[in-house]
C-alpha cells in the first residue's frame, strides 16, 4: 500500500541484499535498524507503513479525496496505477496492478478491490467495526474521479458512481467528474504528427523525396515511423539539447556558439516531458539559420547524424512544418501549459475551451492572417515565453517563407487537433452552453 522500498537496486549483491537495501538508502538508517532488522526483517516496515496509512485514513485530509487511474502497457502487459489525491493536495499512490485488459468493469474491479484493502487498514485497530460500514466510510470520502476522457473511463465513471449509490443507499452520493489534461496536450501531440505524415504523403505522391531522404549517404537510414519534420526536430535536439546523444552531439560546442552570438538555445532533452517537447524543439529551431550556419562551418567534428540535420535544414517543406509546429506552441501548447499549472478554477475551464475552440475555427478560415494577428497565445492571461516577434521573424517571414504551403500545413494540423478537442474536451463545450443558457 505505501512503497518503503529503496529507489535504486544493490549494485553489489555478495552481501545479504536485505541489508545491501538499507545502506543503499543511508548509512545512518542502517546503523539506527541494525538490531530491529536482524530481529524482526521487513516486518518492521511493513507495520511502519501501516501505521502512516492508518493515520492518514483518519486525519481530517481524509475527507474529500478523489480517486485518480491511468492504464498503461508495457512489454504487451496492461497495467493500471491509481493513487488518491488528499484534501490537502499530497497524494497517496496505490501501486501498480496487471489487468488482462483496459475495460470499465476491470477499472471499477481493481478500484473497488483497492478500497477494500484501505478498508483493512482502516478498521485494522478495532476489530469490533464492522468491516462493510468501515468500507462505506471510505467510499464516502470519494467525491471526485480524475481521468482522461475515453470511452472507457466514462462509462467507469458512469459504474463507480452506481456503485457508491447502491453501496450507500438512501445517501447524498454526488460525484464530481475531472478531466486530466495532460490526456489532452497528448492527444494534440499525436494528432500533430498524424497530420505531419498527411501533409507528406502528397510529396510523395508526386515521386519527391524530403530532406536527407535524396541523398545517397542516409539511404541505409529508417524512415518508415516518424515524419521529416519530426526526424529533424529529434535529431536536433538529440545532438544540441541536454542528455543528448554524447557520442555524436556538440552541445557544449553550440553553447559557446550560441553565447558568441547573443542568443539562448532553448532545445530540451527530446525524452522529457512528451506532453509538449515536440512543440517546444520546433520552437528552438527557430535559430534554423545559425544552426545551420554552426553545423556547416564551425563544429568540430562531422558524422551521418549532423549532416542529416544539415540535409534537412536545407528543405523549405520541412522547414514550413516546423513553422506550424512552432506556431501552434506559442499560439497553444505553451499557453495551454501554463494553465494547467495555474491556480485557475477547474470551474473556469470551459472559458478557455471556448478560446480553443474559436481559435481552431480562425486558423482554418480561408481569410486567416497570420501578420495581421496583434498577438499569438490563444489565452491573454498566458502569453507565451518565445515572443511573437521571434518566431515571426524567424519563421514567418522572408523571402523563403512560403505563405500557402505554411496555411495548408497548419490547416492540416489544426484539424485532426479539432477532432481530439471534440473527442475530449466535448463535455466542457457541452457545460459552456449550460452556463450561457444560466446567464442569458
Amino acid at each position: 500500500m505505501v512503497s518503503l522500498s529503496p529507489k535504486y537496486r544493490p549494485l553489489v549483491q555478495r552481501e545479504p541484499p536485505i541489508k545491501n537495501t538499507v545502506m543503499a538508502w543511508s548509512k545512518e538508517t542502517w546503523d539506527t535498524l541494525r538490531d530491529a532488522f536482524e530481529r524482526t526483517g521487513w516486518s518492521v516496515f511493513n507495520n511502519t507503513a501501516q501505521n502512516a496509512l492508518t493515520e492518514i485514513l483518519n486525519s481530517d485530509h481524509f475527507t474529500h479525496v478523489t480517486h485518480a487511474s491511468d492504464a498503461t502497457s508495457r512489454q504487451k502487459a496492461h497495467f493500471i496505477e491509481q493513487h488518491i489525491i488528499l484534501s490537502d493536495g499530497k497524494q497517496l499512490s496505490l501501486g501498480f496492478s496487471q489487468i488482462a485488459c483496459d475495460d470499465s468493469e476491470t477499472l471499477l474491479e481493481k478500484c473497488v478491490a483497492f478500497f477494500k484493502d484501505l478498508r483493512e487498514v482502516h478498521c485494522s485497530e478495532d476489530d469490533d467495526v464492522d468491516g462493510n460500514e468501515c468500507l462505506k466510510d471510505v467510499i464516502r470520502k470519494m467525491s471526485c474521479l480524475l481521468s482522461d476522457r475515453a470511452a472507457v473511463n466514462k462509462a467507469f465513471n458512469s459504474k463507480m458512481s452506481a456503485y457508491k449509490e447502491e453501496l450507500l443507499d438512501g445517501e447524498d452520493c454526488t460525484m464530481h467528474f475531472i478531466f486530466c489534461n495532460a490526456h489532452f496536450m497528448l492527444a494534440l501531440s499525436s494528432a500533430a504528427e498524424n497530420a505531419l505524415h498527411n501533409v507528406e504523403k502528397q510529396y510523395f505522391n508526386d515521386g519527391s523525396k524530403l530532406g536527407r531522404d535524396s541523398c545517397s549517404k542516409s539511404s541505409n537510414f529508417s524512415t518508415a515511423t516518424e515524419s521529416a519534420a519530426l526526424r529533424l526536430i529529434r535529431l536536433a535536439a538529440e545532438v544540441l539539447g541536454p542528455r543528448g546523444d554524447e557520442k555524436s552531439g556538440c552541445r557544449q560546442e553550440w553553447l559557446s556558439f550560441c553565447s558568441s552570438k547573443g542568443i539562448k538555445s532553448t532545445f530540451t532533452s527530446y525524452r522529457a516531458n512528451r506532453f509538449n517537447n515536440l512543440f517546444q524543439n520546433a520552437t528552438a529551431l527557430r535559430h534554423k539559420d545559425t544552426i545551420y550556419l554552426f553545423l556547416n562551418e564551425f563544429v568540430s567534428h562531422s558524422n551521418l547524424k549532423l549532416q542529416s540535420i544539415v540535409a534537412d535544414l536545407e528543405d523549405p517543406r520541412i522547414i514550413t512544418s516546423i513553422s506550424a509546429l512552432s506556431f501552434l506552441h506559442v499560439c497553444l501548447t505553451e499557453p495551454n501549459w501554463k494553465l494547467m499549472n495555474s491556480s485557475k478554477s477547474y470551474a473556469d475551464f470551459h472559458l478557455y475551451v471556448k478560446k480553443m475552440k474559436e481559435a481552431f475555427i480562425a486558423w482554418q478560415s480561408d481569410d486567416f492572417d497570420i501578420h495581421a494577428c496583434s498577438t499569438l497565445s490563444v489565452f491573454d492571461d498566458f502569453p507565451s515565453s518565445v515572443s511573437d516577434t521571434s518566431v515571426v521573424t524567424n519563421f514567418l517571414s522572408g523571402s523563403k517563407f512560403d505563405s500557402s504551403s505554411f496555411l495548408h500545413c497548419l490547416k492540416e494540423i489544426v484539424r485532426v487537433r479539432e477532432d481530439a478537442l471534440k473527442r475530449q474536451l466535448s463535455d466542457f463545450l457541452l457545460m459552456l452552453l449550460i452556463f450561457l443558457r444560466l446567464v442569458l
